[in-house]
């Protein structure tokens, strides 16, 4: 069954560091439609989501919202020197593909 992947990632400074955070998001093709709609209402005609800047009800209603959908999601987190952010990203994929390029206890 095809799956759709959406990533995102961040990096935050950490002393004399980062900490590299990838998130990602798997949904199956029967259930595409419904996480977007689901989504697309939550957004309430805004392009995004900015849970840090939300009130503490509309997380709850996001937490909510986001718990109840149907996918699996994923998340790693690195720490490195601030010029070792692309190693950091290489390090992260790698641990979430594997080399085969597969994300692990997801291959068909």
């Amino acid at each position: 069954m095809p799956l759709h992947a959406f990533i995102d990632e961040s990096s935050m400074p950490r002393g004399e560091g980062h900490v590299y955070v990838l998130g990602m998001v798997l949904v199956s093709s029967p259930h595409i439609e419904e996480c977007e709609e689901r989504l697309l209402a939550a957004v309430n005609r805004k392009n995004r989501i900015h849970f840090a800047e939300s009130s503490i009800p509309r997380r709850v209603q996001l937490v909510e919202l986001v718990a109840e959908l149907p996918f699996e999601a994923m998340s790693v987190a690195s720490g490195g020197s601030l010029r070792s952010e692309e190693r950091s990203r290489r390090r992260i994929l790698s641990r979430m593909f594997g080399e085969q390029g597969q994300c692990p206890g997801l291959a068909g």
